[in-house]
């Protein structure tokens, strides 16, 4: 079983933070229980790289400390803890804290950092960066001050070592493919059209 379901990134969560510990965190107990009483072997839960925080670590790996900053992350890494501590035998859970997805797709998401900056280089001609001395899990001028100071580079090398995993596309192809689809046609009211926010779409359903 792979667990995708979660009101996802910091401002759609703190929309209405009743809804998403209900969602992100509640709901996950009673789903881990039902995935074992059905016999679900291997549990693979969606975690995020937020959990980690500020890291000062050149590169972040799964050994370093958690350090959630928000509800959101605080969550996730709490969601983890429930899940290990529901390991045994035939049931075993993997957790996997992905980077920032990137580049164009057919639910597109203009809320992301790489396709934000891409958005606005193509359309404003101009980048707006939040902070600016921040690292960000990408597999990545003006500055605004910003409350939100998380920073990490993540180390993919585990994945690689025991699951031979290993990304296919680079930033520069992500940016390549939105710049296309912008040139195209393919993304209209990328500025304006709500569909690519997520907040945004919450927002319109009146889910605060």
């Amino acid at each position: 079983m792979i667990h995708l379901a979660c009101i996802s990134n910091d401002p759609s969560f703190e929309l209405n933070p009743d809804l998403g510990k209900s969602i992100n965190y509640d709901a996950f107990f009673g789903l881990v229980d039902l995935s074992k009483f059905y016999g679900v072997h291997r549990f693979v839960y969606a975690s995020s790289s937020s959990v980690y925080g500020i890291k000062n670590d050149q590169d972040v790996t799964e050994n370093l400390l958690l350090e959630p900053l928000t509800d959101y992350s605080k969550y996730k890494a709490m969601c983890e803890d429930v899940l290990l501590a529901k390991k045994e035998r035939g049931f075993t859970p993997l957790i996997l804290r992905p980077a920032t997805v990137c580049g164009y797709s057919p639910r597109l998401r203009l809320d992301l950092t790489v396709n934000i900056l891409t958005n606005h280089a193509v359309n404003n001609r101009k980048i707006t960066v939040f902070g600016g001395d921040q690292k960000r899990p990408n597999v990545e001028i003006a500055t605004i001050p910003t409350d939100d100071h998380r920073s990490y580079h993540i180390s993919s090398e585990k994945i690689k070592r025991e699951l031979g995993y290993q990304p296919q596309r680079s930033i520069d192809d992500a940016v390549s493919g939105l710049v296309s689809a912008f040139d195209t046609g393919l993304i209209p009211s990328a500025m304006d059209d709500t569909k690519y926010y997520n907040i945004k779409v919450m927002q319109a359903l009146s889910l605060k």
